[in-house]
């Protein structure tokens, strides 16, 4: 008796589409977060949102630590960046050897 034809997309080009809308729904997300609290970083936005005077401001005080946290946390968001890519990487490496070890254990 026939096996019947399976057929499903071009996996290498759903985990590279996959990817992509990965990566843009991440920076859309940090966009749309950005746009719901927005951050002053001079007087005259202050006075240009509130069309009221500042009379004063008070500069953020950066120290060594902060530069250290500051460094931390983009060394953070690197590692995780490369670990996004080498995640795929081996996916699409290994897409068909997965693929014919879950077709063998199903047909048992």
């Amino acid at each position: 008796m026939p096996q019947p034809s399976l057929t499903s997309p071009k996996r290498p080009l759903l985990l590279l589409v996959s990817l992509v809308l990965a990566l843009g729904i991440g920076v859309g997300v940090a966009w749309l977060m950005t746009q719901l609290e927005p951050v002053f970083t001079n007087s005259a936005a202050v006075t240009a949102a509130t069309g009221l005077q500042v009379f004063g401001v008070v500069s953020a005080a950066e120290t060594a630590q902060s530069h250290q946290d500051a460094r931390f946390r983009l060394i953070k968001l690197g590692f995780a960046v490369a670990g996004l890519f080498v995640a795929f990487l081996l996916v699409f490496l290994l897409h068909q050897p997965g693929s014919r070890l879950i077709h063998g254990l199903l047909a048992i």
